[in-house]
């Protein structure tokens, strides 16, 4: 190509006039036809109608075409059938170039340089190396030298599969005098990518410089995409900072290449400060590196920042919006999430599975078992299938309700390996042996099994013979007997574990610091807590083992006291350790399960000291503590916290508020008062929220106010659960109208909905009767099932 632009674009005033003639020609061939067009040239100067029928070729709009105004050639030269063949080449008809390649040669017509390097070109991007290495051995027979762009095409055409070709190919063309250009260089580049060995990537620069070759902009960004398919952050970085060194400056692609670098290495700091120097460097933003920077601010929790860039596209396709519904679900923002959602679907973007997997997701965090179905079935409501991370949200949301039975209902697809995976630790956490068995049974013969999860199932069912007798089934690894300590460890098995880590060494099997983990957590639950701590702080002299936040974590979650806790935390920072989110959630664990609502809430402030982000889940979890204290003064701190730290209440929110003002205040106005401001704030009630202000009504004995919220419950195509009918038996009891809770208990059971075992059969015989206050006066069933729907969901 460049030999044919020298021959058509070679100065002189012959060169204009024929220009002037091609052009005019070129008008008549795209309003008129070929032939017309031919005509046209045959009446130009005879000097002009060669290059002007080349000209023609090269922009004809079909081979039919071409061939047509290819025959009006006279006397075709080299370039007239070189340009015809490139006209096959366009067309992908490689073996029809071949053949005007024999007519060529049948007319008399000798191929030169630049037709050998078209048709080498051809059949370099057919991969057909055979035929390029046949061409270069037969222009060499015919005497013509190879320029660069011939060794650059042998290059390119055994790039993906054969570097040492690459680099034999270079070697010869330097050593017949030929000078490598930046196209050899990014052949080079493109060959080592491909290659995996990327160790001669740093001589690129300096080979370049001996060859007087100055690097651009498009050898730095091939060399960082290499490094950064790589995962090697520190070369991207490099590279991207030495282009001032030639007097480069970066352009867009080469602020993309390293922001999704830093953003998959999590250096969101350092992403935001190069996304400032782009924006000082005057450089356009476009659609990816917004992107990305999406991305980096929705991992770290800042909705705001990422609707100041979801904004700026005028247009945001479906990935952008998936991108800005995960930021607000990690904010617990899910209503925004929800009229998100509608939004988009509005301007006709229609929602994926990944859409529905993250509001999945963000309901699933908040303990919403109810919406993590909705969504569920929404998936196939839309005309969409269902994937292996929609089953394991599902099958996790169902196991962290406690319902183990339908989480095992959940069918898998052969392919299901992680979802396989995560009913079995369902099962197995359960000591749901017989799941276990049947999941490890009805898997495929790709699907690896674990006999680990039936060690566990034994475990925590309490049956430690056949625990161990499984264990002790197949050959002991290191894994293995990780796994297996860290069974005894939650036991609190000392003995045990100290006697198989000794084994462990005379094995030969090396000591892990999960194994050492386990024995801290054995101590702690044996109640020797010094023991643990001596266990982490003597950890590198026993075991050669520096322990990490592995072992700290291990050792938090035995803690029993706030000063433990604390302790631990300052034991750690004395140890040039950072606080990951996972010591301070089981710091946060630790104290709830303590009661010590106070200290729950000094860690999540500090979480945010040190720039973590607490789930929303955490701020509802001690809403609804503090509101079973009856302590509404924190339960409003916490409000203040949650919303100082960006988040918006959610449904979950809503019902914890709504249950500890109307435990407290024993009143509905409150109540009533929330769920106005779940309307104006865009929160859509759900069951658990009538449910919760219908509790309300009923311990104030009043029947009518209950009636007036199922009728509201309706109004939302609600229906009526267990709690609902709970709650309209107690407000008639109370309000001493047997006849009426008699009633409602009918209808329940009419609807196939079951209340409380027993129950019923003892209302029937004695307090429709008896009508005694006395004997239901604790009202143990119906408050406990009353009570329970924030609890459960939260």
């Amino acid at each position: 190509m460049i030999g044919f632009a020298l021959v058509c674009c070679s100065p002189g005033p012959r060169n204009r006039k024929r220009s002037v003639t091609a052009i005019r020609a070129l008008k008549i061939l795209r309003s008129d036809s070929a032939s017309a067009a031919v005509s046209f040239v045959a009446s130009a100067p005879a000097g002009d109608s060669g290059s002007a029928l080349d000209f023609l070729v090269r922009n004809a709009p079909d081979l039919d075409s071409a061939e047509t105004l290819f025959g009006a050639h006279s006397n075709p030269s080299a370039v007239s059938y070189t340009t015809l063949m490139q006209s096959y080449i366009r067309s992908g008809d490689v073996s029809g170039a071949e053949e005007v390649w024999r007519r060529m040669l049948a007319g008399g017509v000798q191929p030169d340089i630049v037709t050998y390097n078209v048709m080498m070109s051809a059949h370099a991007k057919k991969s057909d190396y055979a035929a390029v290495e046949r061409k270069f051995e037969e222009l060499q027979e015919n005497g013509l030298r190879p320029d660069v762009v011939t060794y650059n095409t042998l290059m390119r055409s055994v790039r993906d599969v054969d570097v040492e070709r690459v680099w034999e190919y270079f070697d010869t063309m330097v050593a017949q005098g030929v000078l490598p250009t930046d196209i050899t260089f990014s052949t080079l580049i493109d060959a080592i990518g491909k290659d995996g060995d990327l160790s001669p990537l740093p001589e690129i620069p300096s080979m370049m410089r001996a060859y007087v070759v100055h690097p651009n902009i498009f050898i730095y960004t091939a060399v960082m995409s290499i490094y950064s398919r790589a995962g090697d952050t520190r070369n991207v970085r490099h590279w991207f900072n030495s282009m001032s060194e030639f007097g480069i400056k970066p352009n867009v692609v080469a602020y993309g290449i390293l922001l999704d670098c830093l953003c998959k290495s999590g250096a969101s700091e350092e992403a935001e400060g190069y996304f400032e120097q782009m924006g000082r460097d005057g450089i356009q933003l476009n659609e990816k590196i917004l992107t990305v920077m999406m991305r980096i601010r929705s991992d770290q929790g800042d909705v705001n920042g990422v609707k100041e860039l979801f904004y700026l596209l005028e247009n945001p396709r479906l990935f952008r919006y998936n991108v800005l519904i995960h930021a607000l679900g990690m904010n617990g923002n899910i209503s925004e999430a929800t009229e998100l959602l509608e939004t988009m679907e509005a301007k006709g973007v229609t929602p994926d599975v990944v859409t529905f997997n993250t509001m999945m997701k963000m309901r699933a965090a908040t303990g919403d078992l109810e919406g993590v179905k909705a969504f569920y079935e929404a998936i196939s409501k839309n005309g969409l299938v269902a994937d292996g991370f929609s089953r394991s949200i599902l099958m996790d949301a169902l196991g962290d309700a406690g319902e183990l039975e339908q989480a095992m209902a959940v069918e898998l697809l052969p392919s299901d390996d992680v979802p396989r995976t995560i009913k079995l630790r369902i099962a197995s956490d359960h000591g749901d042996v017989a799941s276990v068995k049947r999941i490890l049974g009805e898997a495929p013969s790709s699907y690896t099994p674990d006999s680990m999860f039936l060690v566990r199932a034994y475990a925590r069912k309490g049956d430690w013979q056949m625990a161990s007798r499984v264990y002790n089934s197949e050959p002991v690894t290191r894994s293995r007997l990780a796994s297996y300590l860290k069974l005894l460890g939650e036991n609190g098995n000392v003995s045990h574990i100290t006697r198989a880590m000794e084994s462990a060494r005379n094995s030969d099997i090396e000591v892990s610091e999960e194994m050492v983990a386990a024995l801290i957590d054995a101590y702690g639950v044996a109640g020797k807590l010094d023991s643990a701590r001596e266990t982490l702080t003597s950890m590198e002299e026993q075991f050669g083992i520096v322990p990490t936040i592995i072992s700290y974590t291990a050792l938090m979650g035995v803690q029993r006291t706030r000063k433990g806790r604390h302790d631990v935390l300052e034991l750690l920072f004395s140890n040039g350790l950072d606080a990951l989110e996972t010591i301070f959630r089981v710091m946060w664990s630790a104290a709830m399960e303590e009661g010590d609502l106070d200290d729950a809430a000094a860690v999540i402030e500090l979480m945010r000291e040190h720039r973590l982000l607490p789930h929303v889940s955490l701020y509802n979890k001690l809403i609804v503590a503090f509101g079973n204290k009856r302590d509404l003064v924190n339960v409003e701190v916490m409000v203040a916290r949650m919303k100082k730290a960006g988040m918006r209440p959610s449904v979950v929110t809503y019902n914890a508020l709504m249950d500890a003002f109307g435990k407290t205040l024993r009143s509905p106005v409150a109540g009533e008062r929330l769920l106005n401001d779940m309307h104006s704030s865009g929160v859509a009630p759900d069951a658990v929220t009538f449910n919760t202000l219908a509790a309300i009504y009923a311990r104030c004995a009043d029947p009518d106010g209950v009636n007036d919220v199922v009728a509201r419950m309706a109004q939302q195509n609600i229906l009526p659960d267990k709690f609902t009918y709970s709650n309209i038996i107690t407000a008639n009891r109370r309000a001493g109208r047997a006849d009426q809770a008699q009633e409602a208990a009918e209808q329940a059971r009419a609807m196939g909905i079951l209340l409380e075992s027993g129950v019923w059969g003892l209302w029937g015989t004695l307090g429709l009767l008896m009508n005694t206050r006395g004997l239901w006066g604790s009202n143990v069933v119906f408050r406990r099932d009353q009570v329970h729907p924030v609890e459960q969901l939260t």
